[in-house]
């Protein structure tokens, strides 16, 4: 549970987890048996989820990622970072739907091989289809205009494109090579394939139904079982 007490006073007997002052109160988070022994009123009766990444206190996106799937399944959360891991404290009502969504998300973030066949240019090219990152988006601008694709290159709404609905935006990759690209969306109701490309050197290689396939089985985790 969450409880407020004034700084300096906490009560004797009781072990917190976190405690975070905020000038004259000091926010103290306890089991709630300890909360009630004490006296303390408290809020939030929560389930605490351990992320078990080693987590990079300077990394930019990670949580953005999770917190955005919790709230699309309607989940409050209260975030702590510690040294070493992250912690997310969620309702306890909803502490099952929170780790059936990150349960979800991991899948999401799990890449497959794409072997292209023994014939042709690339023959044996194991390709990897995973979601793009941040850092894939200049080849991946550059596969988009190379395909006839237009996208403004701006480095902000491409990084915005890369946060939007984690794992639906992928590349097929070897090394920095992108052979191709699927953009799938989602709106809660339908899903949809707006943008699929493949390099031209490596067509012919189903390549493409790899990547649609992959795409479809993405939108099934979010719930979306036919699409567009």
């Amino acid at each position: 549970m969450f409880c407020d007490v004034p700084s300096g006073c906490l009560p004797e007997g009781i072990e917190p987890r976190l405690t975070f002052v905020e000038g004259d109160t000091t926010t103290v988070v306890l089991a709630e048996e300890q909360a009630r022994a004490a006296g303390l009123p408290g809020e939030l009766r929560s389930a605490w989820i351990t992320l078990e990444v080693d987590s990079d206190l300077a990394a930019v996106g990670f949580l953005a990622v999770i917190t955005a799937r919790l709230a699309a399944a309607s989940i409050s959360v209260n975030v702590v970072s510690a040294f070493r891991h992250d912690h997310l404290f969620v309702p306890l009502d909803a502490a099952e739907d929170a780790m059936a969504a990150l349960t979800t998300l991991q899948e999401l973030h799990q890449p497959v091989r794409f072997v292209l066949p023994a014939s042709g240019p690339g023959a044996g090219d194991v390709f990897e289809i995973r979601p793009a990152s941040v850092e894939d988006a200049p080849a991946l601008c550059d596969l988009w205009e190379l395909c006839g694709l237009r996208f403004a290159r701006a480095d902000v709404e491409m990084v915005g494109r890369l946060g939007l609905q984690a794992g639906l935006l992928m590349v097929a990759a070897t090394g920095t090579t992108l052979a191709g690209s699927v953009w799938a969306a989602y709106d809660g109701r339908r899903g949809w394939v707006p943008r699929l490309a493949t390099h031209p050197a490596y067509r012919g290689h189903d390549l493409a139904g790899a990547l649609l396939a992959e795409a479809e089985r993405r939108l099934a985790l979010y719930g979306q079982a036919r699409g567009s």
